[in-house]
């Protein structure tokens, strides 16, 4: 027997509970002063999240107001779990069972493990109660109940679990009432639900309540009738509510980690991927995360082709997946289809696999720019009904997903256009260099690399200027077509900021001892803020150019050289025909047609000596004859060699000379051909009753002239060009004639270079069409 003096000591004894702040004060004071303990705290104590705990501390207190009146009950029996003992007997027995609650109270509070509480939870549930099994169950998602049952089986321990509907049974009875079941004979309830392993002959079922609802129940039974009463349930109850804090508290543990855990796998999945970036190993990584998220058995990646309005498999991973010629994967395609035309997640939850296998899935829609271009399916085995956080997580994955798939079509477009311009770049016979807006070498092809002769390779991110240099010292030689002169000088300047095109040419010498000429095209790159980001060099390999032009020029040459014999002895013939007419007022036919034979055989005769006198000149091999000549004579002779041209053209040309034009330093000859090449230039472009304009004047030291018309006249893109040898203006035809040769403006050009003076074409002339300027030193 227990020693009254020892149980005195337990009741007495201080413990103490700490949940959530509320300090609960077991034993230490009478059952009044304790309540007042509870009634007095200060509001914040009593929050939403410690009322429970409240709640816990009055059913404890109402065991031990039980207890306080037994052991009022002097000298009187007492039968507890079918015992007869006296009031000492029953009070320790009660204060033992008050402990055990407290000790089981202390566990499941410190758990987190869901299933660990539960089974502790039944355990003392027996051993308080003396019952033979114990069974907890709570309502599902699903509004159906799930069970785990704990009992004595041939003298060992087993524990089990089952699932049946809400309204079944005695437990089903409890909760839909909400209302405690004691049940002297289960016999006598035709709903009772006998268990499968022993025969139980009476039951004691408290309600689960949460927020005002029942959400489970807490059942024992024992293999006696009528062995339960009204303090056992007071104690179940407690217990009860205890376990359900710490369930609900378990499973909002279970909820964060989950998330938690979701979270992690998402930032695992955006790592692993943040350096891929091709689409199938980024699908394959996607179905995994899938599988390893929802605990699912397969996985499949569609692709949906909004033109044919069809689902491409991209890829698919398979743990236990369903067999492939069964009825399964129509129905995921169907899904499938269905998530792409609502753009909403689709569930089944039941469905028929191969030899009677249950599988469940959800089809999630990718939507990648506002459009479905992908579905997510994941399948599990059996009978599952997907909870709201695995739906979420299969929408936060597809979201994810999304981002992923997007970038690596991106990346392999734009891996594909790169391709692509590598090969066009890799295959032109041209040269291309691109600079960064610091002058540094970004990229280039294998042309321009053959052209410059310089492995470019090796100087990828280095300055472009500074590699010439090195290699043109290096090899003491010209490199990139300029001098270690010039180089020095790029490299003090943003040359490669220019922001107009520049035309150059150069030639090199290669190892076999070749020429190589080359033209250079730069042209300034700009971003999206009209800022120049860089240049584009483009090289083109004219050697076949040059050495058709050294060839024509030779021919050229060949046949001038046979042409100014001939045409000296028909001008001449023509002059000396027109001289000996006998009467020239008989004749004016035969003079106009001999003045015009005169006048062509002589522009020809200029067109003979013009291409003698290029090559001369740009062989500067011509020597100029100077001398000191009245600019305005040289106009008027001009003038008077095309007169019967002018006259026979309808057009009216003015010649604006000041008379007191100071004289200039000049070969005359040589500019008289200048200023007709210009004038016959501006007669042939200028229609008829048209106007010409030769004017000249001093400006800045220089005698200037200008030769103007009302001509079409020279577009802008043109006009770099017009002195290039046998350049032709696109699109201008003469208004009379045929069109020249291409070489007059080039003698201009050459002619007043050597004499280290400049010709060009003014934007704004006096007239509306060309309007050429040249300039002449004074005398």
């Amino acid at each position: 027997m227990t020693n009254p003096v020892s149980v005195q000591k337990i009741a007495v004894k201080n413990r103490f509970i700490t949940r959530s702040g509320l300090l609960i004060v077991l034993g230490s004071l009478p059952a009044g002063a304790m309540l007042m303990v509870l009634l007095l705290a200060p509001p914040a104590a009593f929050e939403s999240a410690r009322l429970p705990v409240v709640a816990l501390a009055a059913l404890s207190l109402a065991a031990a107001l039980v207890m306080s009146a037994r052991l009022r009950q002097a000298g009187r029996g007492v039968t507890i779990n079918g015992v007869s003992r006296n009031s000492r007997q029953a009070v320790a027995w009660r204060l033992e069972q008050l402990a055990l609650i407290e000790r089981i109270v202390q566990q499941i509070s410190s758990s987190q493990d869901f299933n660990e509480i539960i089974g502790k939870v039944l355990e003392t549930a027996v051993r308080t109660t003396g019952a033979d099994m114990a069974a907890l169950a709570l309502v599902t998602d699903e509004d159906d109940l799930w069970a785990i049952t704990y009992e004595q089986v041939d003298g060992r321990p087993v524990r089990s679990h089952f699932a049946q509907g809400r309204d079944e049974g005695v437990i089903g009875r409890v909760i839909q009432t909400g209302k405690m079941m004691l049940v002297a004979d289960n016999s006598r309830i035709n709903y009772y639900r006998a268990s499968p392993n022993q025969v139980y002959r009476s039951s004691l079922v408290v309600p689960l309540i949460k927020d005002g609802q029942t959400i489970g129940a807490l059942n024992v039974e024992s293999v006696q009738l009528n062995f339960f009463d009204e303090e056992q349930a007071v104690f179940l109850k407690s217990l009860g509510a205890h376990a359900l804090i710490s369930i609900h508290n378990a499973r909002l543990l279970e909820e964060l980690q989950y998330q938690i855990n979701i979270l992690t796998s998402l930032r695992e999945l955006s790592l692993r991927l943040s350096s891929t970036a091709d689409t199938s190993s980024v699908a394959a990584a996607v179905v995994e995360a899938a599988l390893d998220i929802l605990r699912g058995h397969y996985a499949v990646l569609f692709h949906y082709d909004e033109t044919t309005r069809k689902l491409a498999r991209l890829t698919s991973r398979e743990l236990a997946g369903p067999d492939e010629a069964s009825g399964v994967v129509d129905t995921l395609r169907q899904a499938a289809y269905q998530a792409v035309e609502t753009g909403e997640m689709r569930v089944v939850e039941d469905l028929n696999g191969q030899n009677g296998q249950r599988l469940s899935l959800m089809a999630a829609p990718v939507k990648r720019q506002g459009r479905v271009q992908e579905v997510l399916c994941v399948v599990a085995v059996g009978r599952r009904a997907f909870q709201e956080r695995e739906r979420g997580a299969l929408a936060l994955l597809a979201i994810q997903a999304a981002g992923h798939l997007e970038n690596a079509t991106l990346h392999e477009r734009i891996r594909q256009g790169n391709d692509r311009m590598s090969a066009i770049l890799d295959s032109t016979r041209d040269g291309v260099i691109l600079i960064d807006d610091e002058g540094r070498l970004v990229e280039f092809n294998p042309s321009a690399e053959r052209l410059l002769g310089i492995h470019l390779g090796e100087y990828i991110g280095e300055s472009y200027v500074g590699v010439l240099l090195r290699q043109a010292r290096q090899y003491d030689r010209p490199t990139g077509g300029y001098t270690q002169a010039e180089l020095e000088a790029m490299a003090q300047n943003r040359w490669f900021a220019l922001d107009h095109i520049t035309r150059r040419q150069f030639k090199r010498q290669t190892a076999q001892n070749q020429e190589l000429f080359i033209e250079e095209t730069g042209s300034p790159v700009t971003g999206k803020d009209n800022r120049i980001v860089g240049r584009l060099l483009a090289l083109r390999d004219i050697t076949e150019a040059k050495q058709l032009e050294v060839y024509r020029d030779e021919i050229t040459n060949m046949v001038v050289h046979d042409l100014r014999g001939p045409l000296a002895s028909i001008i001449n013939g023509v002059r000396l025909a027109k001289d000996n007419i006998p009467d020239i007022q008989k004749y004016p036919i035969a003079l106009q047609t001999l003045s015009l034979a005169t006048v062509n055989a002589e522009r020809l005769l200029n067109l003979v000596s013009s291409l003698l006198d290029i090559a001369k000149l740009e062989s500067r091999q011509l020597n100029l004859d100077y001398g000191i000549h009245s600019l305005g004579d040289l106009i008027r002779s001009a003038h008077q060699s095309l007169l019967p041209s002018i006259q026979m053209s309808n057009l009216q040309v003015e010649l604006i000379v000041p008379p007191d034009l100071p004289a200039a330093r000049v070969d005359g000859e040589k500019i008289r051909r200048v200023l007709i090449n210009l004038l016959d230039n501006a007669l042939r472009y200028t229609p008829a009753r048209g106007q010409i304009q030769i004017l000249a004047g001093v400006e800045r030291g220089r005698l200037v002239v200008r030769v103007a018309d009302s001509g079409p006249g020279i577009p802008e893109a043109e006009r770099s060009q017009v002195f290039e040898k046998y350049h032709q203006v696109r699109g201008n035809y003469p208004a009379r004639g045929i069109k020249g040769s291409g070489l007059g403006l080039t003698f201009c050009k050459l002619v007043l270079d050597a004499h280290g003076q400049e010709i060009w074409i003014e934007p704004d002339g006096p007239l509306p069409g060309a309007c050429f300027a040249f300039t002449l030193p004074l005398a």
